[in-house]
């Protein structure tokens, strides 16, 4: 048997069993993947800019079009009546839908994933701008827009806001908790003596999987045979690996292609 260690965040596993189990579909032996997320989507308190001075919702990740805090509500003191008579004016405060101003702003996703993310966010209006952040920066480039909005992490690889200021603001709102440890030796028995692989899809987890992996490996005796698998030459870290690879496309469905290919490869090794 061979491992495949999950270190995405609980939600992108769907997802990524989707694509794994594709991919291995004729990979011979038998594969097991191992969730371990290396990374927890922390909400954080923010208060929401009105949403009239923008005209553009940036996502470029799915967890940030998730914890968008779209369905919510906010109350504001209104004029509820005016006595026609004597002009006198009444006030209270009203409740309103802070999904009633946004959901029908323009939103530009990176990738499918994060699209469908927005979508049942409850944005009606999602384009889908391609692959990766790159992607996302050419198309912003190139359009006409006015203020976006840009949710995000507390950590981004790529600050929108700098590359486009006075145009895009960003918001944090959630941070990424890295994980203390790793439980694999009371979890999966038999992992040092089976091959591994391990598929690495930021910069960041892939340090915090290689790290969790040395202590891990240097807190009992014995090796591991640990393939690694980066969605891109940035995220294919130093690490305990035995070998290393990069995905030939910058994707989900690259990453697992890219892993089955090695998986076979291993298995021919150890016949």
């Amino acid at each position: 048997m061979g491992f495949i260690l999950n270190s995405r965040p609980v939600e992108h596993h769907p997802r990524f069993h989707t694509a794994f189990a594709a991919a291995f579909r004729d990979v011979p032996g038998s594969w097991r993947i191992v969730d371990c997320p290396v990374l927890t989507a922390e909400p954080l308190p923010v208060e929401l800019p009105p949403a009239g001075g923008f005209d553009v919702v940036i996502f470029t990740s799915q967890i940030a079009a998730a914890l968008f805090p779209i369905g919510s509500a906010q109350s504001e003191r209104k004029i509820i009546a005016v006595d026609e008579e004597t002009a006198d004016t009444r006030t209270g405060y009203v409740t309103t839908a802070l999904g009633s101003a946004w959901a029908g702003k323009k939103v530009l996703a990176v990738g499918e994933a994060t699209a469908n993310a927005a979508r049942a966010a409850g944005f009606t209006y999602v384009l889908d701008t391609g692959h990766d952040v790159d992607d996302m920066r050419a198309y912003l480039a190139r359009a006409g827009f006015g203020q976006a909005l840009y949710p995000s992490a507390e950590d981004v690889s790529a600050d929108l806001e700098q590359a486009f200021p006075g145009r895009v603001k960003r918001l944090v709102t959630y941070r990424m908790v890295p994980r203390a440890g790793l439980d694999l030796d009371q979890t999966v028995p038999g992992w040092r003596d089976a091959p591994v692989l391990a598929p690495l899809f930021s910069k960041r987890s892939a340090e915090i999987l290689s790290g969790l992996l040395t202590k891990t490996l240097a807190d009992h005796a014995g090796q591991a045979n640990i393939a690694a698998i980066g969605i891109s030459a940035e995220a294919t870290v130093d690490g305990p690996w035995t070998s290393r690879a990069v995905a030939g496309e910058p994707t989900l469905a690259g990453v697992a292609e890219a892993s089955a290919r090695f998986a076979r490869s291993m298995m021919e090794a150890k016949a």
